[in-house]
C-alpha cells in the first residue's frame, strides 16, 4: 500500500485528543454553466479529454422543460473547467436535429456514462458510452457506444444490463485487484441501490450484484442513488449519492405512489474500497453538501465524475439544482440558461482526516515493513507544528529518531517528508520493520504516503 488513508484505523494503533473529520468539497462559482438555451436542462456532465480534437469535451443530458424530450448535447473547454457549445453541424448529419450542438439522433441515446480505455488496442474504440434508452420490451434498452475522438459514434448493439434501470450507468472504472471493467448502475428499474456489473471484453456482462444500500445509521427512508468511483493510488474512492426523501409524500400529496418519491434532498458522502468490489462507508456526513438556500445546490447534487487536476487537487464534475428532488422542471420558470453543471474541488486525499482536539494529538502506527519509495505526509498545520518519531515494534525510540531530534514542521504540504537533527531522515530505514508516532497540533493529517506494508505480528 503507498498511501495510508484515514477511513479507517487499520494501520493505526494508538489515537489520543485527535478527531476523524469528513472533508467538504466546495463548489467552485466560476466553473458553473448551463446550457445556452433556456428550455434545456443539462443534466448528466460527462467529461474528458480527446487527443484528436486537442480539446476537453463533455457530454451532457438536455431535458427539454416543455417539450420534454431528451437529447445528448455536446460541450468544449480549453481547460475542462469552462465551457461552450460545440458546434456539431459540419461533422455530424443529423435527420432529427434541433441544436447545433446535438451529438445524437433523439432516442438513439438515453442517459449514459461515458469511459475513456487507455488498455484499448483499437483506436476506433477508445471511447465507451454506455446508455439506456427508450425502446426495449421492457420500455428501455442498455446500449453500448464506441468512438474515436468523442464526436464520432457507433451502435454496437449490445446489451450490458438484463434489466435496464432508470438512470442509466452510474459510472464506469477499471478494477486493478480484479483485472476487469466494473459498472456500476441500480439493480432494476425503481431500486434504488448500487450494484456493480463487471466485463472483460465490452461483450460479455455479469449478472448485478448488490454491493451497497442504506442502513439504519442513515436518516429516516434515505435511499441510495447512486455511486461514482475514481480508482486511487490502490483505493477505490467512491462518492455515495444519498436521497433523503419527504416520507410524508404517500399519504400527504394526490397521486402519491407507495414506493416513489420526489421531493426531498440529494447529497453524496464518501465510500472508499481497497479492492474495488466491497465499499465500506465511513461518518455519514456529506462530502459535497447541499448550500443554503438559494445557492445553485442547495436542493440536489448529483457527483457524474472525479479527475485529478495534476496540482494537488480531485475534481467532482456534478450536475446541481437549488430545488428539491424530481422538481427540476422549475427551472421552465426563469427565462435564462439555467447554470446545472459545476465543478467542485477538494484537497487530494482531503476527504477524510484526523485533527487535533485543543492541544496536541498523538498518533501511532502499527508495525510498518519499508519497502520502497519516499515516506511523506500530507499534512496542514500554518499556525501548529507537526513532529514525527521512529519506534521500534515493541515501542521503543530508534536512535536519532525522537520526537526532540526531529525538526518540527509548520506549514502546509501535500507531501513533507521529516527531518531529524545530524541530516537523518526516513530514508536510512528502508528494508526495515518500524512504527511511526505523530504528534500535531492546530492542525490536519490527511494520508502518509511510501511504501509501508503494513505487519499484523511482526514476532512472526
Amino acid at each position: 500500500m503507498s498511501r495510508i488513508l484515514f477511513f479507517d484505523d487499520r494501520f493505526l494503533h494508538v489515537v489520543r485528543h485527535a478527531r476523524r473529520h469528513m472533508g467538504r468539497a466546495k463548489l467552485m462559482a466560476d466553473t458553473l454553466y448551463g446550457d445556452p438555451d433556456p428550455n434545456i436542462f443539462a443534466n448528466i456532465p460527462n467529461v474528458f479529454y480527446s487527443p484528436t480534437i486537442g480539446k476537453w469535451l463533455m457530454l451532457t443530458y438536455g431535458m427539454h422543460l416543455r417539450t420534454f424530450d431528451d437529447v445528448v448535447l455536446l460541450h468544449e473547454s480549453d481547460d475542462g473547467l469552462h465551457w461552450r457549445p460545440c458546434d456539431t453541424r459540419e461533422e455530424l448529419t443529423l435527420q432529427t436535429r434541433r441544436f447545433s450542438h446535438q451529438l445524437f439522433e433523439l432516442g438513439a441515446c438515453g442517459e449514459y456514462s461515458l469511459y475513456v480505455d487507455e488498455r484499448e488496442e483499437k483506436e476506433e474504440e477508445r471511447f465507451k458510452l454506455l446508455a439506456v434508452r427508450k425502446g426495449g420490451k421492457k420500455g428501455l434498452e442498455s446500449c453500448l457506444f464506441t468512438s474515436a475522438d468523442g464526436l464520432h459514434w457507433q451502435d454496437k448493439q449490445v446489451e450490458w444490463h438484463p434489466s435496464p434501470p432508470d438512470l442509466g450507468p452510474l459510472c464506469i472504472y477499471w478494477n486493478a485487484h480484479r483485472g476487469s471493467y466494473v459498472i456500476a448502475a441500480r439493480p432494476a428499474m425503481v431500486d434504488r441501490r448500487v450494484a456493480l456489473i463487471e466485463t472483460t471484453d465490452w461483450r460479455h456482462f455479469t449478472k448485478p450484484q448488490v454491493v451497497l444500500e442504506t442502513d439504519a445509521l442513515d436518516t429516516p427512508v434515505c435511499e441510495s442513488y447512486g455511486l461514482t468511483v475514481l480508482p486511487y493510488d490502490g483505493h477505490y474512492l467512491g462518492l455515495y449519492w444519498l436521497f433523503h426523501p419527504n416520507a410524508e409524500q404517500v399519504v400527504g400529496m394526490p397521486g402519491g405512489t407507495s414506493g416513489k418519491y420526489f421531493d426531498g434532498y440529494v447529497d453524496a458522502q464518501m465510500t472508499c474500497s481497497e479492492n474495488g468490489w466491497y465499499f465500506k462507508r465511513s461518518l455519514r456526513e456529506p462530502v459535497l453538501a447541499n448550500g443554503v438556500p438559494g445557492e445553485p445546490d442547495c436542493g440536489c447534487i448529483y457527483p457524474r465524475g472525479m479527475r485529478m487536476d495534476g496540482k494537488g487537487h480531485i475534481l467532482v464534475d456534478a450536475c446541481v439544482y437549488p430545488y428539491e428532488h424530481g422538481r427540476w422542471r422549475e427551472f421552465v420558470h426563469e427565462e435564462r440558461p439555467h447554470k446545472s453543471i459545476g465543478v467542485y474541488t477538494i484537497r487530494e486525499d482531503g476527504f477524510c482526516y484526523y485533527q487535533n482536539e485543543g492541544g496536541e494529538a498523538f498518533l501511532g502506527s502499527r508495525a510498518l515493513l519499508y519497502e520502497s519509495g519516499e515516506v511523506a505526509f500530507n499534512v496542514e498545520c500554518p499556525t501548529g507544528s507537526f513532529k514525527v518519531q521512529v519506534t521500534d515494534v515493541f515501542g521503543r525510540v530508534m536512535e536519532h529518531y525522537s520526537f526532540d531530534e526531529c525538526i518540527p514542521f509548520v506549514g502546509n504540504s501535500l507531501r513533507y517528508a521529516p527531518r531529524w537533527h545530524g541530516g537523518y531522515d526516513l530514508t536510512g530505514l528502508k528494508g526495515k520493520t518500524f512504527r511511526l508516532e505523530m504528534r500535531l497540533k492546530t492542525g490536519r493529517l490527511y494520508a502518509i504516503h511510501g511504501g509501508l506494508k503494513l505487519i499484523l505480528n511482526p514476532n512472526a
